[in-house]
């Protein structure tokens, strides 16, 4: 049985600015030796991951996967609205049952 090993390469991509945000981005390049005796180049595969911050905090705004098994697939953020949303969000459908239960304080004998 032959083993065969996976080597990989970080690239530093720079900027860009994705959904009106500056982000960061990385390339991952893998690839698999090739068996021994087999011409054919190495299948590779690559990750590109953009990762934004807004406010202090990272987020990933762009991820790129490339490789033989999957093929092309890209997943992007496409809107962002910043601000507090709508409470209508928030509000069960009308038909919805909503009850109220009053709460009471009980007092504990062992309180001091």
């Amino acid at each position: 049985m032959q083993s065969s090993a996976v080597t990989a390469r970080m690239e530093d991509l720079g900027e860009a600015t994705i959904a009106g945000l500056r982000a960061h981005g990385t390339r991952t390049t893998r690839d698999l030796d090739a068996k021994a005796g087999d011409d054919a180049s190495p299948p590779v595969s690559t990750r590109e991951v953009w990762v934004a911050t807004v406010h202090s905090m990272p987020f990933t705004v762009r991820e790129v996967d490339n490789d033989p098994e999957n093929g092309l697939r890209t997943r992007q953020l496409v809107k962002l609205t910043f601000g507090e949303p709508d409470p209508a969000l928030f509000q069960p459908p009308p038909s919805y049952p909503v009850s109220l239960d009053e709460m009471r304080e009980i007092p504990c004998g062992n309180a001091h």
